[in-house]
């Protein structure tokens, strides 16, 4: 099975938790299939739906900061908003520090889309500027099992199987309305977060979905600690793909 691979870096990435509207902005720790969707969007010059390709990713990141930013607030008068009258303000957002994302697409004429973008990607905020390092096609082989970085994953999924990382509710796709020049979540599914630190791996069992690529069981991981990490461990005694990654398949 062949996907496109795109390999996408920046200085910083913010991923908003979309349900939590007051106080400090936490970040989740990957990026959200509608961010992804816009991103593809973005470099496309174009609406792209789920339905257009299934999409896999590893996201890692060297940690988290917190930033202060200023932000307009609205109220609402007779069901329309308006500007509140107490101004601008402030709050804390917080961030991930050297994102690198891994893309992987099933529909592969998208790889014009990314070798000459017609937008600036970003990884989250206007002011997460990304570039792209590399666009490849590359070979996969569906796996049951292997190692897991930065990924997200549906709950049910797992059946009965405990899953490793943070669950959270998440929209799935969200579309924008012209007319009401609004966003709008069309579909919210239970996921679990796999965590993305860069140096950390997790080990996960799914029947269905799991993908690694063929023949380059190391060259995924970046960091050469982890490298070493993994590569003297009991998972290469066991012959299991040292990276591993979920493709999302939208319903």
């Amino acid at each position: 099975m062949k996907l496109l691979h795109v390999e996408i870096k920046a200085l910083t990435a913010s991923f908003r938790l979309p349900f939590a509207l007051s106080g400090s902005q936490v970040t989740v720790q990957v990026p959200m299939y509608p961010t992804i969707l816009g991103l593809i969007s973005c470099c496309a010059g174009r609406p792209i739906s789920s339905q257009e390709t299934d999409i896999g990713f590893i996201f890692t990141h060297q940690g988290t900061g917190l930033d202060l930013e200023r932000f307009i607030r609205w109220s609402m008068n007779k069901n329309k908003p308006k500007l509140n009258t107490k101004g601008a303000g402030i709050r804390k957002r917080e961030y991930l520090i050297n994102p690198h994302l891994d893309l992987f697409l099933s529909n592969l004429s998208f790889k014009k889309y990314f070798e000459s973008p017609v937008g600036i990607p970003v990884l989250g905020r206007s002011q997460d500027v990304a570039w792209i390092e590399k666009v490849s096609v590359v070979d996969v082989q569906a796996v049951k099992e292997g190692n897991i970085q930065g990924s997200l994953i549906p709950m049910s999924l797992f059946g009965k199987r405990t899953p490793i990382g943070f669950i959270l509710r998440l929209p799935e796709e969200i579309k924008y309305d012209q007319q009401k020049r609004l966003r709008e979540i069309s579909s919210s599914n239970v996921f679990v977060v796999i965590p993305s630190e860069r140096n950390h791996l997790t080990h996960i069992e799914l029947d269905s979905g799991l993908f690694s690529i063929k023949n380059e069981k190391s060259h995924m991981i970046s960091d050469e600690k982890t490298k070493e990490k993994v590569e003297n461990s009991q998972d290469l005694e066991q012959n299991l793909p040292l990276k591993t990654f979920y493709l999302h398949h939208f319903n």
